[in-house]
């Protein structure tokens, strides 16, 4: 059973339907058997059983008391983030960028678009602001992190995980343009216009979303869930 586990395991779809005890019969060296056959049987439908229940726990994902189930796979991320990339090389060849990641959900973000950014030039700064317990904005904002580089007369991109209240960003829009910023770009790999309390010009935006809570690529729910590669959305 070994054996064929590992020849099935993952191909549900090609095998769901089909009578398949049939197919390993031959490899037995005794005699037809009904009893046999029912055994092999009934061992091949418990298979199918645990192959379906893997696929199933690869999708959801538990952390603390909720579940949330697969939305969107690392690979469409992936693209959008290298035309995000691609369309920032050209906009700012001429320019020399200061990358500034707000912490902690945009870590992954940056690391992803920055590794892309082929402009010489380029630097890379963070600061961390905080708006989130639980599932919903609390309203709150600390920064926790200041910027030490001297900011007049510069272009700074923004790298942001998610926008949706807005109420973070433009916090760190107000506190940018009090340094003298020559110019301010805001890229984020997740919008969701229909959360949006505050008016907010997104030059680079990802993917726009539903008013869902999601959880994965950076997002976190209370501390967990940012290192899935792949992004999650809460189960209702």
């Amino acid at each position: 059973m070994d054996s064929f586990y590992n020849i099935f395991n993952g191909k549900l779809d090609q095998i769901s339907g089909h009578n398949i005890w049939v197919i390993i019969l031959p490899a037995c060296k005794s005699k037809y058997n009904p009893v046999l056959h029912r055994i092999y049987d009934l061992k091949i439908l418990l298979l199918l059983d645990k192959i379906k229940h893997d696929r199933l726990n690869m999708n959801n994902l538990i952390l603390h008391d909720k579940e949330f189930r697969l939305f969107i796979e690392s690979s469409k991320i992936d693209d959008v983030i290298c035309k995000m990339a691609n369309s920032m090389n050209e906009d700012l060849k001429d320019t020399a960028p200061l990358f500034l990641s707000v912490l902690n959900g945009s870590f992954m973000f940056t690391a992803d678009l920055i590794k892309q950014i082929t402009i010489p030039k380029t630097e890379i700064s963070f600061v961390k602001i905080a708006s989130y317990t639980g599932t919903s904005s609390s309203g709150s904002i600390q920064e926790l992190i200041g910027l030490e580089e001297n900011l007049e007369g510069r272009t700074v991109v923004i790298l942001e995980d998610i926008i949706d209240s807005g109420r973070s960003m433009t916090h760190l829009l107000e506190y940018l343009h009090a340094k003298g910023v020559q110019k301010v770009v805001v890229a984020s790999l997740f919008y969701k216009p229909k959360a949006a309390l505050y008016q907010v010009d997104i030059d680079y935006c990802g993917i726009v979303l539903e008013n869902d809570f999601v959880v994965g690529r950076g997002l976190d729910y209370n501390g967990l869930g940012r290192n899935c590669p792949d992004l999650y959305i809460l189960n209702a």
